[in-house]
């Protein structure tokens, strides 16, 4: 049940890549369906499937397409307990797509706490990531006037122009 949940996963992200929003939404219906059959601590074959890692891709796939708001809805609804029980990584992972989430939907000062937790977790998800460093040079064009001192910080230690 875990293999094919997990790949029920990648192929929502594979239809988010594309835009086809119908598919996502079906095929995370049905990786939720066999995520409640499996624990959420159990991580078989280590792919740590379980109902919160189903509500992360879910997350990551609508910021794909764009979906910023429904995103951070998505995000609020997901068990936070689950979410501490994945690696650092994957929690600044998800972090850096709740940043994307937020700062499509016009959020900017969330976007950025969002982002400084990331870094705070797992400082390389977001200085390596294109995404976030992306996310970054998003804000800072959005700025009206001169980006926040915090911005600006986080931009200098990852690299991004200012």
């Amino acid at each position: 049940m875990s293999v094919y949940g997990h790949l029920t996963l990648q192929a929502a992200m594979a239809a988010a890549a594309v835009g086809n929003a119908r598919d996502v939404r079906d095929l995370v219906a049905t990786a939720r369906e066999v995520a409640t059959r499996v624990s959420d601590e159990a991580n078989h074959y280590r792919l740590s499937f379980g109902m919160t890692n189903v509500g992360l891709h879910n997350v990551s796939a609508l910021v794909s397409m764009g979906e910023g708001g429904l995103a951070v809805e998505a995000a609020a609804r997901i068990d936070r307990a689950g979410v501490r029980r994945m690696t650092r990584e994957r929690r600044a992972s998800h972090l850096v797509d709740v940043a994307r989430g937020h700062s499509q939907a016009g959020q900017r000062d969330e976007a950025l706490a969002k982002l400084l937790e990331a870094e705070a977790t797992a400082s390389r998800e977001v200085s390596c990531r294109p995404v976030a460093r992306a996310t970054i040079e998003n804000l800072i064009e959005r700025s009206r006037g001169k980006p926040p001192a915090a911005l600006r910080a986080l931009a200098a230690r990852t690299g991004v122009a200012a």
